[in-house]
């Protein structure tokens, strides 16, 4: 991740990750640890906050944006309403 970060910076991009799967992350403490880099940015998805393995097991998307309230630098302006996918 500091490579990329790194590359993006020399570009003038801004890297951001985004809360995909926990599973795919391990783990809400290992999304931290892949951005602990200031200048890499957070996409943070309320729905994929809500409705991840996290969210079920008490990690709240509430707890999760105190964490990251700081590198948030977008948010998807899609819908995971019934599965579906509309995008504004």
């Amino acid at each position: 991740m500091r490579d990329v970060v790194q590359c993006g910076r020399d570009h003038g991009v801004t890297v951001c990750l985004e809360n995909l799967s926990w599973e795919a992350k391990s783990g809400a403490a290992v999304f931290i640890d892949l951005i602990e880099y200031p200048e890499a940015g957070v996409t943070f998805d309320i729905g994929l906050a809500n409705s991840n393995e996290a969210a079920r097991a008490g990690f709240s998307s509430e707890r999760f944006a105190e964490l990251v309230s700081a590198q948030v630098r977008n948010r998807p302006l899609g819908s995971n309403d019934l599965g579906a996918h509309c995008f504004a």
